[in-house]
């Protein structure tokens, strides 16, 4: 983020929380009953073609899953939509747009990783579901180092969607203002923010990103590692994901990576996001996401159990580590969102009927209903 001048700091939060609505301004919620979708290094990106081999359908006919792509997400203009539609048959895909980026970042979709991880670390004997963050960050004497690991992965230990502090809100304007990347914090900064991040509601849904971070960094901890290396070792590596990774800061990132544009068309920065990855760090591809989506139908993904339901948040919507789990007319749909500043798209799983759609794309405002409704059509077509 570039630097602010001397002073301004104040004026920017005190105008983030006026017409921003502060940190929840920037909330990714997923599987949320209004339907909104916004939003250490392994050793930089995996070689190879990203994206390569994945069929290419037009809006003109040339597929089914292209038709009803194009009329149900309205893809913004000149800008690139991958889809992808997995059934017992195999996968059907099509890319819709100008261009392809092959490369995206996949945001908030990342949490389902760190989910998985925390359901693999349990199977390991490394932590408990009830371990507790203080065991593993340090963050003792806070009221932080009290909340569960599981707390965590089903954002219900009460912080907030991010840390409320001048510098996370500054980056927020920047944001704004400018396509700056808000997240440059490194594994210390987090542990400064979550050591004076007020709790509230604990017990109950708070969608936080914070909360997510300090899970996937408190499960590297208890792994010896971190939190890119160990994302590689124990989800991408053995579903052979690979072009799918985690950078950590712009540093990593090649010079041809791909950039996004907000709902406005501004070019934003790439968001490489340091400690906070394991909330939203990602970048990967459609062909690496359908084989995800594959493992996962056929519960042969690493830590399965973190689709498990363990929760309920409303007559319709339950809750796992990361997932939620939204029913629709007798059909259970396990589902994730993610959303930067210049990317959005969607996971959705019909675990009962094996089908599955994945939908990337490089600008922000993304909507999760079409997407359901885009699996709905192809599965009953």
């Amino acid at each position: 983020m570039r630097a602010l001048p001397r002073g301004l700091t104040t004026v920017l939060v005190a105008f983030a929380v006026m017409v921003g609505g502060g940190a929840q301004s920037w909330a990714q919620p997923t599987g949320s009953e209004s339907w909104a979708l916004p939003s250490g290094s392994a050793g930089g990106p995996p070689s190879g073609e990203p994206g390569g081999g994945v069929p290419v359908g037009g809006a003109d006919g040339q597929s089914e899953l292209a038709r009803v792509a194009a009329q149900l997400l309205a893809p913004p203009a000149n800008r690139s939509v991958s889809v992808a539609y997995v059934d017992s048959t195999g996968v059907q895909s099509a890319h819709l747009g100008a261009h392809d980026a092959g490369e995206y970042e996949i945001g908030s979709m990342t949490k389902t990783f760190t989910g998985a991880l925390l359901a693999v670390a349990v199977d390991r004997g490394e932590v408990r579901p009830d371990s507790r963050l203080g065991d593993f960050l340090p963050v003792q004497g806070t009221q932080v180092a009290d909340a569960t690991l599981e707390e965590l992965a089903g954002h219900r230990s009460g912080l907030l969607e991010f840390a409320v502090t001048p510098e996370m809100l500054a980056g927020g304007v920047m944001w704004k203002l400018f396509g700056d990347n808000p997240f440059t914090f490194d594994r210390e900064q987090l542990i400064q923010q979550a050591r004076v991040a007020p709790l509230t509601g604990r017990g109950t849904f708070r969608y936080s990103t914070l909360g997510m971070a300090l899970l996937g960094q408190a499960l590297a901890s208890a792994a010896g590692t971190d939190y890119a290396s160990l994302v590689r070792d124990r989800i991408t590596d053995p579903l052979g994901l690979g072009s799918t990774w985690i950078p950590a800061t712009a540093a990593d990132l090649p010079a041809t990576a791909s950039v996004g544009v907000d709902e406005w068309g501004r070019p934003q920065d790439p968001w490489a996001i340091g400690a906070y990855a394991p909330g939203g760090g990602a970048r990967s591809t459609i062909t690496d996401m359908t084989t995800y989506a594959q493992a996962l139908l056929r519960d042969q993904a690493p830590g399965m159990a973190a689709l498990q339901p363990r929760w309920q948040d409303g007559p319709t919507l339950r809750r796992g580590y990361a997932w939620a789990v939204f029913s629709r007319d007798g059909v259970d749909y396990t589902m994730h969102s993610g959303g930067t500043g210049g990317f959005s798209g969607m996971i959705v799983l019909d675990r009962a009927h094996g089908v599955a759609v994945v939908v990337l794309q490089d600008a922000a405002g993304a909507k999760e209903r079409p997407v359901i409704d885009l699996l709905r059509e192809m599965r009953d077509r």
